[in-house]
């Protein structure tokens, strides 16, 4: 199944501040998840797993 995964509270600049390429590669690193693809700095991801919508909350 292909999801896209809505971070909240992730911004480009300021505090909450969250490199989109170290987000990939720690997503990358779950066996759960596959075609990991950020999506500009907006901490939204699209991937791809075979877990249920609720094993994924």
């Amino acid at each position: 199944m292909r999801l896209a995964v809505l971070i909240r509270g992730v911004t480009p600049t300021g505090k909450n501040k969250v490199p989109m390429a170290q987000l990939r590669e720690l997503l990358e690193l779950s066996p759960d998840f596959s075609s990991v693809q950020t999506y500009i700095q907006s901490g939204n991801v699209i991937l791809e797993t075979d877990l249920s919508l609720r094993e994924t909350e």
